[in-house]
């Protein structure tokens, strides 16, 4: 009985301590978590940035989508009819100003401008044979060797030779005008649209189809509308500067091209409500 009294008291004395042994190892781990979470949270320090407070302006800007447009666009025609004997160029070409591109038969042009050259020439001839004549029926004149009337049919006769002189000199400068139209060069430098006639055909004078139209590019235009309640303020502070636009394409940086607003319309599209800009 005094070993199991003995081994009892020891058990009860062992399970106390382990008891206490537990308790101190909750305690402590209970404190360790604690101590994490405290760390965890810290808020980090929040650093202080200063500046000097000025006065700036601030830009105001409008985005819009817009269509390219050509800054110029020239149908070419014709100013003589003929056959068209040569095309200079291809389809979708850019050409610079003076750059030939069609040529017109010119042989017709070119002795209808010898005929005139020829008849001018003859007329010249025969007034300069009527002017001697007058200038010695000048002095017969005076002197009373020829009557007042031949001598003022005389003078008549030199007058309308002077005049038809004019009329030949006025009929080479056409003929040569037109010998000059068979070769047609670009007006402005740009790119060339559709050929709408073919090597070998017959071309008329001014045309009311053009042979082929030229674009200038660049520059070029670019619309769009704006809302007409923007007007005000497009319309003042254009009046004082130069208002920048700058134009891309989707995907593009908006940086990619600049230019500036060079067109107000000068009315609101009453359907839509806004005004046509460029």
């Amino acid at each position: 009985m005094r070993y199991v009294h003995e081994w009892i008291a020891s058990h009860r004395e062992f399970t106390l301590r382990a008891r206490t042994l537990w308790a101190v190892a909750v305690s402590a781990t209970i404190v360790s978590g604690c101590g994490h979470a405290n760390q965890a949270y810290k808020p980090p320090p929040v650093p202080v940035v200063t500046a000097l407070a000025v006065s700036t302006s601030i830009p105001f800007e409008i985005q819009a989508i817009g269509t390219g447009e050509a800054y110029k666009s020239v149908m070419v025609k014709s100013q003589v009819g003929g056959v068209l004997s040569q095309v200079y160029f291809s389809e979708g070409d850019y050409v610079a100003k003076g750059d030939r591109l069609f040529l017109i038969d010119p042989a017709p042009f070119q002795a209808a401008l010898k005929a005139a050259e020829a008849k001018h020439d003859r007329d010249v001839a025969t007034l300069t044979y009527t002017q001697e004549s007058v200038k010695r029926y000048d002095e017969l004149a005076k002197k009373d060797y020829i009557t007042a009337d031949e001598y003022s049919s005389l003078l008549t006769n030199l007058k309308t030779i002077q005049a038809t002189v004019q009329a030949d000199e006025a009929e080479v400068q056409s003929a040569r005008l037109n010998f000059d139209y068979c070769s047609i060069e670009s007006p402005i430098a740009g790119r060339l649209g559709s050929l709408y006639i073919d090597e070998g055909n017959v071309v008329k004078a001014n045309a009311d189809n053009p042979m082929v139209t030229v674009l200038q590019i660049k520059p070029m235009y670019v619309r769009f509308s704006v809302p007409q309640q923007f007007l005000p303020q497009i319309l003042q502070y254009s009046a004082t500067d130069t208002l920048a636009v700058r134009a891309y394409a989707p995907g593009e940086s908006p940086d990619v091209r600049s230019g500036r607003l060079t067109f107000v319309d000068n009315s609101v599209d009453a359907a839509t409500g806004t005004v046509l800009l460029k």
